[in-house]
């Protein structure tokens, strides 16, 4: 495993089979082959991971600009005071080990490390955290384009749509520069709780994403120290189950969910795989609509009666004004929002001439009011709610075999919702892989003191409840 980078680039005869650890050989080899667009570097303290990438950030982007690529890279954390002791030190590691530091400078203010080859086109790695996410707007570069974006110590971002805006904001291609693809790392240690939003991510498999684990037992004896071992053999034994999370990097969970019925392979269908059986029909559509505030989000959960008796879920509607770009907005808006949401996916779906009937949350008597001054859609009030016995109707309905299944089309920006003309030539914007009632159903767990769900992110679920309890 040899360099093949060219020796005007000044690289020290470097044996890349010793300085990349063992367990990575292979991820290095399918990100030398463009297999991947994701990878996903998972495992326990020590394990490596960090420094690998920030091997891999030096190695290729010298390589690509061998190729006449002129590549930049962003890597990040999720607060900006801890970039200077965690990723620069591996960045500068790597540059050590690589023997190229007269080609690389390093830069404390702004935090980046510059690639100078020559004079004219230098290439940066941008160092950036996301407590101000105002940085990441202007994410762009006089020469070249962003191939590289790196998420240290993912677990401390507050949920994936936070990853997926940035993503949009950075991967972008300069028309006038040649392009090489894309390459996004994230690196972290599992959190313990099986709620955790990067857990549920990592249950589903992607086509484009390598997911990897390792431990420090996988690293070569030598690198790390004695104290190192020690510390991870007084954990085994004081706490095994920290031991597994913190060394290890296992999912130790927590036990509770409310929905542990909920079966990713049996209660989801991706949409480009579903269709309605052979002479089955849409009877009606019950639409439950849970409305947020100021910094909550409002839901719409459409399910489709089916004369096979079925139910099934069409895509939901979330709008949270905390995201990039959006903001708290008024209930006119809010409905016209709503209901041109439900008008493309039924269209989407070729359903017609059915009944829709929208269930609203009691406490929100302006937007019931708004949805049937527009007289599209028939609004009706949920009534009277009972927490426990609406989640086990809810319960009920993924209980029951083949009853129940909800299309995911990923978590779609309700503002990219086209208007009819358009319908044809969509352009949804996707702030998550996964529909939001997926991640809510497969985090919600039960409060341990108050015997109910744990109060939170569960505005779809409680969507999906209210039109569950009218049918």
């Amino acid at each position: 495993m040899k360099t093949s980078i060219a020796s005007q680039m000044k690289i020290s005869n470097v044996n890349l089979s010793k300085l990349i650890l063992p367990m990575f050989y292979k991820v290095h080899t399918a990100i030398k082959h463009k297999e991947f667009t994701y990878f996903d570097l998972k495992g326990g303290r020590g394990s490596g991971k960090s420094y690998f990438v920030a091997e891999e950030l030096i190695l290729n982007m010298m390589k690509d600009r061998q190729d006449g690529v002129i590549s930049h890279a962003l890597a990040l954390r999720f607060v900006a005071n801890t970039l200077e002791g965690s990723i620069a030190e591996d960045l500068q590691r790597a540059i050590d080990l690589l023997g190229v530091n007269s080609l690389w400078k390093r830069q404390k203010n702004p935090k980046r490390f510059i690639y100078l080859p020559d004079s004219e086109t230098p290439q940066y790695i941008r160092l950036e955290g996301c407590d101000e996410p105002s940085k990441l707007k202007s994410m762009t570069f006089a020469k070249g384009y962003c191939k590289y974006v790196w998420f240290e110590e993912t677990q401390e971002f507050k949920k994936a749509s936070d990853l997926q805006s940035i993503l949009l904001t950075c991967l972008r291609s300069n028309d006038r520069y040649p392009f090489n693809g894309f390459v996004v790392f994230r690196t972290f240690n599992p959190k313990a709780e099986l709620n955790h939003w990067l857990n549920i991510d990592m249950q589903y498999q992607r086509k484009d994403r390598l997911v990897h684990h390792s431990t420090y037992l996988d690293v070569p004896k030598g690198i790390l120290e004695q104290q190192f071992y020690d510390e991870a053999n007084i954990t085994k034994e004081r706490n095994f189950k920290e031991y597994q999370n913190v060394f290890l990097g296992l999912v130790v969970g927590t036990d509770g969910l409310c929905y542990p019925m909920f079966d990713v392979n049996k209660h989801v269908i991706n949409i480009d795989k579903f269709s309605f059986y052979p002479m089955e029909k849409v009877a009606k559509v019950i639409v439950g609509c849970d409305v947020g505030t100021v910094i909550d989000a409002t839901t719409l959960s459409p399910l489709c009666l089916t004369t096979l008796g079925r139910i099934v879920r069409l895509p939901g509607f979330y709008y949270d004004p905390t995201n990039w770009g959006h903001e708290s907005i008024a209930p006119t808006i809010q409905v016209k929002l709503m209901e041109a949401w439900l008008d493309y996916w039924l269209w989407y779906f070729k359903i017609k001439h059915v009944d829709v009937e929208i269930i609203v949350d009691s406490a929100s008597q302006d937007i019931m009011l708004e949805f049937n001054n527009s007289t599209k859609y028939h609004a009706l009030s949920v009534g009277q709610k009972d927490v426990m016995l609406d989640m086990r109707r809810l319960q009920n309905v993924y209980t029951v075999p083949d009853y129940f299944v909800t299309i995911n089309a990923g978590y779609i920006d309700p503002l990219s919702i086209p208007l009819k003309q358009d319908y044809n030539y969509p352009n949804l914007k996707l702030l998550g892989d996964n529909d939001m009632l997926i991640v809510e159903t497969l985090s919600l767990i039960i409060d341990d003191r108050t015997g109910k769900p744990m109060d939170g992110n569960d505005h779809m679920i409680d969507a999906t409840k209210y039109a569950v309890k009218a049918i």
